[in-house]
């Protein structure tokens, strides 16, 4: 029985501030889904639609559901 072979084609994100970094297909779409959730959460909060303990649970859930790489970098401080 044959192993399936995975993607390990990498990929270059190229942040706003020229940071770049190499990563595999997959994480890269990962760290997207999980970016454009937190920001759609993020907009919620900001017109009180949301609170921020609301917000607190949705990512938390996002980085168990995405698990993403730089995401969680910034957890700490994404409600400052």
């Amino acid at each position: 029985m044959a192993e399936k072979a995975g993607n390990i084609a990498l990929t270059l994100a190229i942040s706003l501030k020229g940071l770049v970094i190499i990563m595999p297909r997959e994480l890269l779409e990962r760290e997207l889904l999980y970016q454009s959730s937190m920001h759609m959460f993020r907009a919620l909060m900001d017109k009180n639609i949301i609170t921020k303990a609301d917000y607190a649970v949705a990512e938390k859930m996002m980085c168990e559901k995405y698990n993403p790489l730089l995401g969680t970098l910034f957890f700490d401080i994404s409600l400052t």
